[in-house]
């Protein structure tokens, strides 16, 4: 960006973006988290959950930590609300996860 003639400030904001620098501080970073782990939990959690069928409870209970640990409280709201749209497995799987 820098060397097609971007402000330097802008230039920072999207390294702070990219880089996840400060995610539940700087509010466009925490937006840009919220976006990915939705699109992953809506499209691509059953896919992955399908291949890694050999995975344990306790690995699929970390990887689902720690993208709900990096989601704010709005998207983890947005999350809940579309857990009917997945598969009873995946439906299961969530709620044990975030009861624990």
């Amino acid at each position: 960006m820098a060397e097609n003639a971007y402000p330097a400030n802008d230039c920072d904001a999207i390294k702070a973006i990219i880089s996840k620098h400060d995610i539940h501080n700087n509010a466009d970073t925490q937006l840009m988290e919220d976006a990915a782990c939705l699109v992953f939990l809506e499209r691509y959690l059953e896919p992955f959950y399908r291949q890694h069928s050999d995975y344990d409870m306790k690995k699929w209970t970390r990887i689902i930590s720690r993208t709900w640990g990096k989601m704010s409280g709005e998207a983890q709201q947005l999350a809940l609300a579309m857990l009917s749209s997945l598969p009873d497995d995946l439906q299961k799987l969530l709620k044990q996860t975030l009861s624990a």
